[in-house]
């Protein structure tokens, strides 16, 4: 009895010693991982439009913008007073124009106040984010130069065509953001924004689609006719590569060249 009782204590005692080596063996094969890889790096939103509010001259707003990025934008701004309500979404503002800013440069821009309407709108595309970045106010003091910014976004995919009233008929300026060509596909026919939105094969009845790619960073023009009360214009193009089809579609269109462009990406 007395051997049985040390031969289970002797083997026991051998268990706990390999259980012991094992976590020896395991331990020294562990190599920790950096600190660096272990960091969550939080997302980084994209910075806002710098607005400073310089002064009037009868009843012509006068604001410096300066952009906050290390590359150039095509800042976007309405040139009257507005609805701060389309503001806030970037949507039926009838008084849309650009300029371009360098990399941490400014600008001067011009907002005419109109009627009792005072919201004054600015906003950018920010590269790789796909993010309209709006900046609005309707709290200001011309006199005082001071002015209570209001800071909002909305989606807005970077890749898509960028289109541009170029006359009446309408003539369509179509730009390829891009660094690759790309073969573009319109509705040759005014549309409704709706069905433009995702592209909607149903109701897009009069699709045409450019033998010739349009090469990174060229512009061509289209025509694109009206179409009794439709009020919107479809461009796209496909990505092969993602097998996502690139949506810019607008309304609003005047002969002032304003626009209200959306973007939307869908699968193919």
């Amino acid at each position: 009895m007395k051997n049985t009782t040390t031969k289970r204590l002797f083997y026991a005692l051998i268990a706990s010693l390999f259980i012991l080596l094992s976590a020896v063996i395991s331990l020294s094969a562990y190599k920790p991982v950096s600190a660096s890889a272990e960091t969550v790096v939080p997302y980084a939103a994209p910075p806002h439009l710098g607005i400073k509010l310089e002064g009037k001259s009868g009843s012509t707003l006068r604001f410096t913008v300066t952009n906050p990025t290390d590359y150039y934008i095509e800042m976007e701004y309405n040139t009257n007073t507005c609805n701060s309500a389309h503001a806030k979404e970037w949507v039926d503002l009838e008084n849309l124009t650009t300029i371009n800013i360098a990399p941490n440069g400014s600008a001067t821009a011009y907002v005419t106040m109109v009627g009792t309407v005072r919201c004054v709108a600015f906003s950018y595309v920010a590269k790789d984010f796909d993010q309209r970045m709006i900046v609005y106010a309707t709290d200001y003091n011309s006199s005082k130069k001071t002015i209570s910014l209001l800071y909002t976004s909305v989606v807005h995919f970077s890749d898509c065509l960028k289109v541009q009233v170029a006359g009446t008929g309408w003539k369509i300026n179509v730009f390829n953001p891009t660094d690759k060509a790309v073969q573009i596909e319109y509705n040759k026919k005014m549309c409704f924004k709706e069905h433009a939105a995702n592209w909607n094969l149903e109701k897009l009845k009069d699709l045409y689609t450019e033998s010739d790619y349009l090469p990174a960073g060229v512009s061509t023009q289209i025509t694109i006719s009206t179409n009794g009360t439709a009020t919107a214009i479809a461009v796209s193009y496909i990505n092969k590569e993602e097998n996502k089809r690139y949506i810019t579609y607008a309304y609003n269109l005047s002969t002032s060249k304003s626009i209200t462009v959306k973007t939307n990406v869908i699968p193919v």
